[in-house]
């Protein structure tokens, strides 16, 4: 047992400094990291199969330590024991009391101003939100239907999106789907307006695990200081960070390596089966996505996407990120873009983007008034 714990930190700590490396300008290595390392791609492959043989060990250490059990030997490892017990369940009631900020990557301002002015607070959107609301109703059809929002730059596309993740929309108005997300914590969002795009995703291998680090970081962020089926959820401070996380607790720890090599559906499983025990609900409506500035997304891959007029068409960052949440849930997702010619689609792609033009929705002047109040 000793042993394996000893393997599991060393792991641990390679795995970090892996991390801490790859944050690193590749033109800021020594040249000892350099002839050590290669590239950064050898040390994304390096980091992977650490982690792969990360969770092994955490596995059969799990096996050990319920065979210590069953010999009536305890474990300070092990979650349950004295060091957990003042660990707190998740309240539901105080997070709601708490209403804390939904959406950490975008400005907080335009939240606080949405929520002093409720359905108030934006330009003409009815027809807009019936639209959405009117594509959001087909979404089990068998192509995905993701939403792009477009306007140029400055016109409330932000402080739509916020509007509409917040449901803070006239009655008649309000989707069920939304509204249960919004209750029980399923709202997840992320701007990738300037270097946030390169933070989230730094090449095209971090294309299909961005959706399961987003639902990790929402997740330790929702429950930070409590316990959640006996996980000790703590708060991850940066996104780029959710990867090279150890917790003060073991099962926390393992939840985490082994969450992190999910796919997207199952770690949309698993954020539903924790949201509902947290919330003592039984509800299996899936998260819903708000990603801004997108238009960071538009660089090509590799992967092939269909044939299109007898030529390969290659997936772009987007398309491909997009095609992650084109399989079970087919959730709610909804983009925000400055760029007109956003996305090109090939005709048998899992995915039909649903375009929405935007004009002027912010009412600037009461914004801007709001602002200088609340400075």
């Amino acid at each position: 047992m000793e042993q394996i714990t000893d393997e599991i930190t060393q792991m641990s700590n390679k795995i970090n400094a892996i991390g801490q490396l790859l944050k690193k300008p590749s033109k800021e290595w020594t040249e000892e990291e350099k002839e050590e390392c290669g590239s950064k791609e050898h040390l994304r492959e390096e980091r992977k199969q650490l982690r792969d043989k990360e969770l092994e060990l955490l596995k059969e250490q799990t096996i050990l330590l319920q065979r210590e059990q069953n010999q009536g030997i305890s474990s300070l490892i092990t979650a349950g024991t004295a060091m957990d017990i003042d660990v707190r369940p998740f309240d539901s009631a105080i997070y709601q009391s708490k209403k804390n900020q939904y959406f950490p990557f975008f400005d907080p301002m335009i939240e606080k101003y949405l929520i002093h002015f409720g359905d108030n607070a934006l330009l003409a959107t009815d027809n807009v939100i019936h639209e959405v609301n009117q594509i959001i109703s087909k979404r089990v059809v068998e192509k995905y239907l993701p939403i792009i929002c477009s306007t140029s730059r400055g016109m409330g596309k932000t402080a739509f999106m916020e509007a509409v993740g917040m449901q803070l929309v006239k009655p008649h108005l309000k989707n069920q789907l939304i509204m249960d997300a919004l209750a029980y914590g399923r709202i997840l969002s992320f701007d990738f307006a300037g270097a946030a795009v390169e933070t989230a995703i730094p090449s095209q291998s971090e294309i299909r695990t961005f959706f399961t680090r987003l639902m990790v970081y929402f997740l330790c962020r929702m429950f930070d200081g409590t316990q959640v089926d006996g996980i000790h959820f703590e708060k991850i401070s940066q996104f780029a960070s959710v990867t090279d996380i150890n917790g003060r607790q073991n099962k926390f720890t393992r939840w985490l390596r082994k969450s992190i090599m999910l796919n997207a559906d199952d770690m949309m499983d698993e954020y539903i089966r924790l949201t509902n025990l947290a919330f003592k609900v039984n509800c299996s409506s899936p998260p819903v996505f708000l990603l801004d500035e997108i238009q960071g997304l538009l660089k090509p891959t590799t992967v092939q996407s269909m044939y299109k007029d007898d030529q390969v068409v290659n997936h772009s960052f987007l398309s491909l990120l997009l095609t992650q949440l084109a399989v079970k849930y087919k959730p709610v997702c909804i983009c925000g873009t400055n760029s007109g010619n956003i996305i090109n689609i090939a005709d048998k792609s899992k995915i039909i983007p649903q375009f929405i033009s935007l004009s002027t929705v912010l009412k600037e002047d009461d914004y801007k008034a709001f602002c200088d109040q609340s400075i």
